[in-house]
């Protein structure tokens, strides 16, 4: 019962590798555990393939890299406080968004991924054109010098891409068309 059971698994990480390939790479594992055998065996090392480091883009490390929703683009904070928009799949530099002047707090695509919002430590907001850098426009409400007063925590689209909500130390949230 027990080698049958890992003769499962190891069918299973086969199943779900390209899915899910650290799932599988575990599921690989606990089939060996259970039952060694050369199915199990290479369960493992097809997912341990699967598991490599594809490449690696320089990013500014309090803040995540983000994929566009289609898995084309990444995006990531640089230690001078720029977005750059680099390709997925070659890591090739698409855009480097330059405007701010502090910290990067924050980054969001919007749907389509032809749009990034960006709020940073000093309170300010932009959108962002993906495929040339352009600023599209910052984010001042007339009359405020800045989008938030005090630092800029978070941003994000609406699921449609119309709005755009941010919100900073201030206790406020905005939302923005």
């Amino acid at each position: 019962h027990r080698f049958s059971r890992g003769l499962g698994l190891a069918s299973e990480s086969s199943r779900i590798l390209k899915e899910n390939p650290a799932s599988a790479l575990l599921v690989a594992i606990e089939a060996a555990d259970l039952a060694p055998s050369a199915q199990a065996n290479s369960a493992i090392l097809r997912a341990l393939d699967k598991n490599r480091e594809a490449r690696t883009i320089e990013a500014y490390s309090t803040t995540p890299a983000i994929y566009s929703s289609d898995g084309s683009k990444i995006a990531s904070v640089t230690s001078d406080h720029h977005v750059a928009i680099t390709d997925a799949g070659s890591g090739r530099r698409i855009a480097l968004l330059v405007g701010h002047t502090d910290i990067v707090y924050q980054i969001r695509f919007n749907e389509s991924g032809d749009r990034l919002a960006s709020i940073a430590w000093d309170g300010m907001a932009a959108i962002w054109d993906t495929a040339d850098g352009r600023l599209v426009r910052w984010l001042v409400t007339p009359g405020e010098s800045r989008t938030h007063q005090g630092t800029g925590r978070c941003v994000d689209f609406s699921q449609d891409g119309e709005l755009l909500a941010t919100g900073g130390d201030d206790g406020k949230i905005k939302i923005w068309n």
